[in-house]
């Protein structure tokens, strides 16, 4: 384990350390695992690919408490540490670093007064739109 500062690293010896699976305190750096490092090989491939993109729509039949479901959301992303995780590049290697949970919310779409039809397209679009997008593994969490 590696405690001093980066600058005093030179390219080879971070990635040694990536390769022996030592981590970097400091920085919050954390070696990638195999799954990980094929994930950033392929974004780095394809940077525009929405590679591992999985999106599910789901009709709701039921009265929905919009409160709940997005506290539940928020504890989720808490407890998983890989939904708040990035690949930033150190020396041309590609390391995890795990945010902390942020408070945020969720940004609700769609009115009763708008006609079903008009809803159900409006959700079609926007699916795809979210299914197509990009994710910045280096900057952005997965």
């Amino acid at each position: 384990m590696y405690s001093g500062d980066l600058s005093e690293m030179t390219p080879h010896s971070l990635r040694t350390m990536a390769t022996d699976n030592a981590t970097i305190p400091v920085a919050g750096l954390y070696p990638t695992s195999a799954a990980q490092k094929r994930m950033w090989y392929m974004s780095q491939l394809s940077p525009d690919d929405p590679h591992y993109n999985v999106t599910l729509a789901m009709r709701l039949s039921f009265d929905l408490n919009q409160d709940v479901l997005a506290e539940s959301l928020r504890q989720l992303v808490a407890r998983h540490e890989i939904l708040r995780t990035s690949y930033p590049i150190v020396a041309g290697v590609a390391w995890q670093k795990v945010s902390p949970p942020e408070k945020w919310n969720l940004e609700w779409m769609g009115s009763i007064e708008v006609p079903e039809e008009q809803r159900l397209k409006r959700c079609e679009v926007l699916g795809a739109e979210i299914a197509s997008l990009h994710i910045d593994l280096e900057h952005g969490a997965v």
